[in-house]
């Protein structure tokens, strides 16, 4: 996945279609989709023998990739992106508090490496997206998790905000992932006060934002790439919130448009 395609996240269009999806993002402008296997969506871990299959034809008859999934990573969900030629399954890797950080990310890793043999004759790759709060938060830690672990099987799928989030430079992050990364996620965020009594301490809140506007600046992120040579896919995940929710359906549409636009427009200005 090395040709900087636009890639579209489908998670905030839970209630469409997949042909209405397809119609979607193909009205949208972009070159392909990532889709959520998940429960609640329209592809889902137990009907996924047949809608998996049928989602690619749908949008391979609209000139549209099927570029990833995000699923839990099954023995049958590797196999079913083997067979429809979908290369990356992306997961984040939670850390329970419980078990504490290092044994979470073992687990991950335990996981990854017996499916090893699965992954390899489907060529599919694990990508590990970063994630600020109780995940692995950095580039670094995606790193540690990866860095052991076989090329051909596992990689990595930074999220810049989220790396800032969690207080990491984006030129530091490329530094570190390099030569790992399979495709990169855009969105973008602020932290918003929160109204507190004189009692509380001070509470902060994240509002996903669109690209132009959030502290990620992403044309530092386009220049940057540029730089280290590794300009990649760029999924954009559609990800917006009013300070509690996140958007969903028509609201995203006018946002995610103008995002579009504009990760166009510093593709044209500096590629």
């Amino acid at each position: 996945m090395d040709s900087n395609r636009i890639i579209l996240f489908t998670k905030p269009w839970k209630s469409l279609s997949l042909r209405a999806l397809a119609d979607l993002a193909l009205d949208l402008g972009v070159d392909g989709v990532e889709l959520p296997v998940r429960d609640g969506f329209q592809i889902t871990p137990e009907n996924a023998a047949d809608t998996l299959p049928a989602a690619k034809d749908i949008f391979s008859e609209k000139g549209l990739a099927v570029a990833a999934v995000s699923a839990d990573p099954t023995d049958e969900i590797i196999q079913l992106m083997g067979d429809a030629e979908i290369p990356v399954l992306r997961v984040m890797v939670p850390v329970n508090m419980g078990q504490g950080y290092f044994k979470s990310v073992q687990s991950v890793k335990d996981k990854i490496i017996s499916l090893g043999d699965v992954l390899r004759a489907n060529k599919v790759r694990i990508g590990i997206q970063n994630h600020h709060s109780y995940f692995i938060g950095s580039a670094v830690g995606v790193m540690d998790l990866i860095r052991d672990l076989p090329e051909d099987i596992a990689g990595a799928v930074p999220d810049f905000a989220h790396c800032q989030l969690s207080g990491e430079p984006v030129d530091m992050a490329l530094d570190i992932l390099n030569n790992r990364i399979l495709y990169m996620n855009l969105k973008n965020a602020v932290r918003e006060l929160c109204p507190v009594s004189e009692t509380q301490d001070t509470v902060w809140q994240i509002r996903w934002t669109e690209g132009r506007e959030g502290f990620c600046s992403w044309s530092s992120v386009v220049t940057e790439l540029i730089k280290a040579e590794c300009l990649k896919d760029i999924c954009l995940h559609a990800e917006y919130s009013d300070g509690k929710n996140l958007l969903e359906g028509d609201d995203v549409i006018p946002l995610i448009r103008r995002d579009i636009a504009y990760v166009k427009e510093l593709l044209e200005r500096y590629v």
